[in-house]
């Protein structure tokens, strides 16, 4: 009961702000936590993403993209719209999604083809690379092959590859 009053609330103070097309989990468990089961609401209180669709992954107000949990085993990121679209894989770093360098982050595709997309959801550089670090000064180091090695505590792994290369931030190759 608590739960709803409290939900109620929060839509009649959601339904007086001025529309800015978002959406805002919920959740019926006790605590909005990773992991959870979760649901998103627009500014009217209706809902977009149904219940259980996907798992609550560290965000709790979509105003242009945000990341759930697909609900399943070995679950992957995935990046949605504010209208509940569903974009692409988000790289997971960290135990959750990739950090924003530089003006973007990395996502995959299907197959866990590496890209990059800006923090609207633009897919800046489609998803063709193994593996690929993060941008920095401007540049980000790249492979087309390789393999992933465990790292003597089991835990962590590097990538390996005998061929690495540079991008710029369009997506084409430095020398």
């Amino acid at each position: 009961m608590r739960k709803l009053l409290y939900i109620l609330l929060l839509l009649m103070n959601f339904n007086s702000l001025p529309a800015q097309r978002m959406l805002v989990a919920i959740t019926m468990d006790k605590h909005l936590e990773a992991g959870v089961p979760v649901c998103y609401l627009n500014e009217w209180g209706d809902t977009v993403v149904p219940c259980g669709k996907y798992r609550f992954c560290q965000t709790d107000t979509i105003r242009n993209i945000g990341f759930v949990y697909e609900n399943k085993q070995d679950a992957r990121i995935v990046c949605i719209d504010h209208q509940g679209k569903e974009l692409f894989y988000v790289f997971k770093y960290d135990n959750g999604p990739d950090y924003i360098r530089e003006g973007l982050f990395r996502i995959m595709d299907e197959n866990g083809w590496i890209g990059f997309a800006d923090s609207l959801g633009n897919v800046v550089i489609k998803p063709q690379f193994k593996f690929a670090f993060p941008f920095k000064n401007g540049k980000a180091k790249v492979t087309f092959t390789g393999e992933e090695k465990a790292i003597f505590d089991g835990e962590h792994h590097e990538w390996v590859s005998d061929r690495w290369l540079y991008i710029n931030k369009e997506g084409e190759f430095l020398q």
